[in-house]
C-alpha cells in the first residue's frame, strides 16, 4: 500500500492529496505539526503528543481543531488503510485556507493533514553504538522554540551545513548555551555520569522523547 493521507476529511493516497494553495500553513507557516511514531500499530506517548498540540493550538489562537477522540479515530483508520505495523503519523493543523492577509481571517476552519509513512526504526541502532558527528551553529530561530510550529527554516539551513559538512546533526548555541539540536533534543553526560540537558523554556521544544527520558532517568536514580 501506498503512504496514506487524510485531508480534511478525504482519505487517499498521500500523492493525491492536496491543500488550498491560500492555506496560512503554506503562506505564512501559520501552523503546528506532531510526529508520532508508532510500533506494533500501537502509538508510542500519544497523549503526550496530543497535549502539545493542544498548548500549541491554543498558543496561537487556532480554534475549531477536531476532539481528542476525532484524533484517534483518523490516525487509527489512516494505520488500518496502510496496512503498516511500525511507523511514523504526521498531525499538521494550520488556520485555514483565506485570502492572504496577516491578520487572521474570520469564520474559516482550520486545515487538518494527517499521514502515516513507513519507518525503519531499526536502522537506528547502529547509530547507538558508534555515534554520530555533529556541528555547532548559531541558533537563529525565532523566540518560541517551544511551539512545534512548520516554520522551520532556520533547522532546514543547519541541517543542510551539517550534510555539507559531513555530520549528523547542527547543535545549536545561544549566549554561550547549547539549545537544541536542528531536529532533536540533546543530552549530555557530564564526569560524574548526570545528565545535562537545558531546561525548559522558550529556547528549547518540549520534546515528548525528551521528557520520557528524563522521567526514566529519575526514576532510575540518575542525577538531571
Amino acid at each position: 500500500m501506498p503512504a496514506r493521507a487524510y485531508v480534511n476529511g478525504r482519505y487517499g493516497p498521500i500523492d493525491e492529496a492536496a491543500v488550498s494553495i491560500e492555506d496560512r500553513g503554506f503562506q505564512f507557516a501559520d501552523s503546528l505539526y506532531e510526529v508520532v511514531a508508532f510500533l506494533g500499530g500501537r502509538f508510542l506517548d500519544w497523549d503526550k503528543h496530543l497535549q502539545r498540540l493542544r498548548r500549541g493550538l491554543a498558543a496561537l489562537f487556532i480554534d475549531g481543531a477536531p476532539s481528542d477522540a476525532a484524533f484517534g479515530l483518523i490516525a487509527a483508520r489512516l494505520i488500518h488503510q496502510s496496512r503498516l505495523s511500525d511507523g511514523l503519523l504526521y498531525i499538521q493543523v494550520s488556520r485555514g485556507a483565506a485570502r492572504r492577509d496577516h491578520p487572521f481571517p474570520a469564520d474559516v476552519p482550520p486545515t487538518l493533514v494527517m499521514t502515516v509513512r513507513r519507518f525503519d526504526f531499526a536502522q537506528r541502532l547502529p547509530q547507538l553504538g558508534s555515534g554520530v558527528s555533529a556541528i555547532s551553529l548559531p541558533d537563529q530561530r525565532w523566540d518560541r522554540c517551544d511551539l512545534k510550529t512548520t516554520g522551520l527554516l532556520p533547522a532546514v539551513l543547519a541541517k543542510q551545513e551539517a550534510r555539507r559538512a559531513g555530520a549528523f546533526e547542527a547543535l545549536f548555541v545561544k549566549a554561550g548555551d547549547v539549545t537544541e539540536g536542528a531536529s532533536t533534543n540533546i543530552h549530555m553526560v557530564d564526569g560524574a555520569g548526570r545528565i545535562v540537558t537545558h531546561p525548559l523554556s522558550a529556547r528549547i521544544l518540549p520534546g515528548v522523547a525528551r521528557d520520557t527520558l528524563l522521567a526514566i532517568a529519575r526514576a532510575a536514580q540518575i542525577e538531571v
